[in-house]
C-alpha cells in the first residue's frame, strides 16, 4: 500500500527548504574569511505556501487503484507542490567589509540555530504514528 498526504508532502518540501538553508549557511561561514565573497541565503517559505495553496486548491486525485492483495492509494497531486524547489539567493544586504565580505559569523550562526528540524521532524513522526495506529487496527 502507497500512501502519500498533501501534509507529508509539504512537510518533505519545508525540509529540502531547511537542508538547502542550513548547507547556504555552512557556506557562507566556510566563506567567511575569502575576499569579496557574497553571502548566499535560502528564504523559502513564502514560495512553498504559494505552492501549498495551489494544491490545496487542485482538484482531488484522479483515481484510487484497487489491487487483487489490498488497496493502493495513489494521491498524484497535480501541482507545483511536488516540483518545487528551494532557491539559493546571493544577499547584498548587510555590512561589507574592508575585503567584500559580507559575511557576520554571529548572524550565521543565529540563523543556523533557528532552522526549525525539530518541528517537522515532531510532524512526520506524528503522520507515522497515525498511519502505524491505524495499519494496525482490525
Amino acid at each position: 500500500m502507497h500512501l502519500t498526504s498533501l501534509t507529508m508532502t509539504a512537510v518533505e518540501r519545508s525540509l529540502d527548504g531547511l537542508v538547502a538553508r542550513q548547507a547556504a549557511i555552512a557556506h557562507n561561514i566556510a566563506n567567511m574569511a575569502t575576499p569579496g565573497y557574497v553571502r548566499r541565503e535560502v528564504k523559502f517559505e513564502e514560495s512553498l505556501l504559494d505552492a501549498l495553496a495551489e494544491a490545496h486548491a487542485a482538484p482531488p486525485p484522479p483515481h484510487l487503484e484497487a489491487q487483487p492483495d489490498g488497496v493502493s492509494v495513489t494521491a498524484s497531486h497535480n501541482s507545483p507542490l511536488l516540483t518545487w524547489q528551494p532557491a539559493t539567493t546571493l544577499a547584498s544586504d548587510g555590512p561589507q567589509r574592508l575585503d567584500g565580505n559580507r559575511v557576520a559569523v554571529e548572524k550565521e550562526i543565529l540563523s543556523m540555530v533557528a532552522n526549525k528540524y525539530t518541528a517537522l521532524t515532531t510532524v512526520i513522526s506524528k503522520e507515522f504514528t497515525l498511519l502505524r495506529t491505524i495499519s494496525q487496527a482490525r
